[in-house]
């Protein structure tokens, strides 16, 4: 049985949902990166954040995390539950 305090501090670690409408204007061609990871024979989250810049236009990794952690309404997945209920 899960321990409901316990849920509920889990909850407060946990990042809330990024909405499709709080993505920036970008594009990835997420085909190439992942041809790109497998011929180095990794999984395309291994790759640096420079690799992955390669494959991204309009943008880089960065500002895509600074933009989703900035353009959230809800600090975690308990708060975004909590306005959704």
């Amino acid at each position: 049985m899960i321990n409901y305090d316990k849920y509920q501090e889990m909850l407060l670690c946990l990042p809330a949902p990024v909405l499709g409408s709080q993505l920036p204007d970008v594009q990835i061609d997420i085909a190439a990166l992942l041809a790109y990871a497998h011929s180095k024979g990794v999984k395309a989250n291994e790759l640096s954040d420079e690799e992955k810049n390669r494959f991204i236009i309009g943008g880089t990794v960065q500002s895509l995390q600074e933009s989703v952690r900035n353009n959230s309404p809800y600090k975690n997945l308990a708060e975004w539950n909590a306005a959704n209920e």
